[in-house]
């Protein structure tokens, strides 16, 4: 019998390791907090009324009058059918998809194990992302189906076949009818596809098949978007010189020090590609992994490109670029790593402290998060204490022009019908700047137990709300007012006398 004790010895300290478990745990607390609880806002309520429609001919009515795609909005309508449409119960998709994403990576990601950890690290820690676990929006899905679209184009340049072909059609299908964007990043993959591997295409055609019916839902959904670009609609500024410093940094969520490691890693690409494109190995990326981080950059590149020819650019709509550049600040940060041990450490620290200084933030000031700022459920609970009996809804914007009333009424009376309520809603029609909804809202809210809510926002280009600040609060003697909207925005909130 052996009984030879195998030797122990010290077990090493791993500093990587130790920062994912602290990531996780920080992340964790992030998600819950301040999001949960808070009321449901201008956004969200979007979700909430297309999850809550009667119908599935409901459903479909509503996406198709709505810019995002119908994967997310139709998932969520059958959980509500199940769970209900609680803020809690809406929000939870969103949890579980932020949840399963650093999961899918350290499971499936493939790469070298310094690789997944600071890759999910960074997509866990992401600034513009921070409200996404505990938001009923489809960013949190988007991440999610955008780093397993990551990891299944890696593999399909690596290995090929119909099955990953499929697989992957599958999945950038799904992702481009959750969000338009998406179209860049899965054109700009397939035409890498075409180019690294174009003996297979023979075999993998019938994968093409699968976007059959995204071309079907674009068709019948597409004049509703361009209506929403067209001019006079779209309320974005267009970016200026002086973005072109800030959006690096914007990108990673204002950390400088990722910023830097993103512009390193930018121009070893391009020395990778050079060398590759002679024949020669890369230093820091292999074919594949410059093929799977370029369809990301670039697409990042095009986004952010069109947002200083057309006012369409937002920095949420970089979501589905996220996952591929991070894959590839953290293969090139291990790969620089060879040299330079602490550096995967010191990008996690950085990335983590910028996550925690906005986390103190906002637990000291939970009402700035927009959820407080620009929300109807407040206004509507106040309105109901006050008796109303009917709606006047002014969503003071130009992309109203687009929607009918009968929908603006479904969003403005949300909170409302929820409640129990079943009085009329009103939606006005105030175009031109030389009305003044002052006057105009108040000419028909003239009925004791008619209520308004006014909403805009003071710094978007496309509220019309701009021409002239409200003034019914003043109208003491005709009015009770209350404003519902914190910092930039107004919800001005009114019950005549």
């Amino acid at each position: 019998m052996n009984t030879a004790i195998r030797p122990t010895g010290p077990r090493t300290f791993d500093p990587l390791a130790w920062l994912a478990g602290v990531t996780i745990l920080f992340s964790i607390a992030r998600g819950f907090y301040p999001g949960w609880g808070s009321p449901l806002w201008f956004d969200e309520t979007y979700t909430a009324t297309i999850a809550t429609q009667k119908s599935f001919g409901g459903l479909i009515d509503w996406c198709l009058h709505e810019l995002s795609g119908p994967v997310y909005y139709t998932l969520t309508w059958v959980w509500t059918q199940l769970f209900g449409a609680s803020a809690a119960a809406l929000r939870m998709p969103s949890l579980l998809c932020a949840i399963v994403t650093p999961l899918l990576i350290i499971w499936k990601g493939g790469a070298a194990r310094n690789v997944r950890i600071i890759w999910a690290a960074l997509l866990l820690l992401w600034l513009p992302g921070v409200t996404f676990p505990s938001e009923a929006r489809p960013y949190a899905l988007l991440m999610l189906l955008t780093t397993g679209q990551v990891i299944l184009f890696h593999q399909l340049l690596t290995h090929g076949g119909l099955r990953r072909a499929i697989g992957g059609a599958v999945l950038t299908a799904a992702i481009i009818l959750t969000h338009y964007h998406a179209l860049i990043i899965s054109a700009l993959q397939g035409l890498l596809y075409l180019a690294l591997r174009r003996q297979e295409i023979r075999t993998t055609w019938p994968a093409a098949l699968t976007f059959v019916p995204v071309a079907v839902w674009i068709y019948f959904h597409l004049p509703f978007v361009l209506a929403y670009t067209s001019p006079g609609v779209a309320g974005n500024d267009l970016l200026s010189p002086a973005d072109v410093l800030r959006i690096p940094t914007s990108l990673v969520g204002g950390n400088i020090v990722a910023a830097l490691f993103m512009l390193a890693m930018m121009g070893s690409m391009l020395v990778d590609a050079t060398r590759l494109m002679r024949g020669r190995d890369g230093h820091w990326f292999t074919a594949v992994e410059l093929a799977t981080v370029a369809a990301s950059l670039a697409g990042a590149l095009i986004v952010i490109a069109i947002g200083f020819a057309k006012p369409t650019f937002v920095m949420r709509y970089l979501t589905p670029f996220m996952p591929g550049i991070f894959f590839g600040l953290a293969v090139w940060t291990c790969a620089v790593a060879r040299r330079f041990a602490l550096l995967p450490a010191a990008l996690v620290i950085a990335t983590l402290f910028g996550a925690a200084s906005d986390f103190a933030s906002r637990v000291r000031h939970p009402e700035l998060d927009v959820r407080y700022r620009f929300n109807f459920e407040q206004a509507s609970a106040w309105l109901r204490t006050r008796g109303i009996r009917r709606l006047v809804f002014f969503w003071d914007n130009t992309t109203a022009t687009i929607s009918s009333g009968a929908r603006l009424g479904e969003v403005g009376s949300y909170f409302l019908r929820q409640d129990g309520w079943r009085g009329p809603v009103i939606v006005p029609r105030l175009a031109g700047i030389n009305v003044d909804p002052n006057i105009a809202l108040g000419a028909i809210a003239t009925t004791s137990g008619d209520g308004i809510i006014w909403a805009y926002d003071r710094l978007y280009a496309g509220s019309l709300g701009r021409h002239t600040p409200p003034r019914l609060a003043a109208m003491r003697d005709a009015f009770d007012c209350r404003n519902y909207g914190l910092q930039n925005y107004v919800v001005m909130t009114c019950i005549r006398r």
